[in-house]
């Protein structure tokens, strides 16, 4: 998946994302290599352009772009990044485990914990990455 090349259904679902009134959350869900955090980091890039404070909650914790494997991170957009890996973490939260079904408890504590962390810190909107 490219954010050169978006499919056709990221134009308007990017649009639906940035029309969300302040203090929202997306839980951006999908299956396997669909684009997930590919999307997430075109959507995040675009709202820091508008000069948000665009938190990123990377809760794949198998494939993560923005803390240790086994951690959920929480990480402030940059309209500079291209990746989410490119983002500089602000919170990582321990689960333990590769895969969230091991853990299936502490995979959302910690994703709970990432998504208040970006709360008290004044976020604009959060995005979170799925596994």
């Amino acid at each position: 998946m490219s954010a050169s090349n978006p499919p056709d259904v990221w134009g308007p679902a990017q649009e639906r994302i940035q029309s969300l009134p302040a203090g929202a959350s997306v839980l951006l869900l999908g299956g396997t290599d669909t684009g997930k955090t590919t999307f997430a980091a075109l959507v995040a890039r675009s709202l820091a352009e508008d000069s948000e404070r665009i938190a990123v909650v990377d809760a794949d914790i198998g494939q993560s772009e923005i803390a240790p494997p086994g951690t959920v991170g929480v990480a402030w957009a940059r309209s500079d990044a291209e990746r989410l890996s490119d983002l500089k973490p602000a919170g990582t939260f321990f689960v333990g485990s590769f895969s969230a079904s091991t853990l299936p408890l502490e995979h959302a504590t910690a994703t709970l914990q990432a998504v208040r962390h970006a709360r008290e810190r004044n976020a604009e909107r959060i995005l979170i990455d799925t596994t």
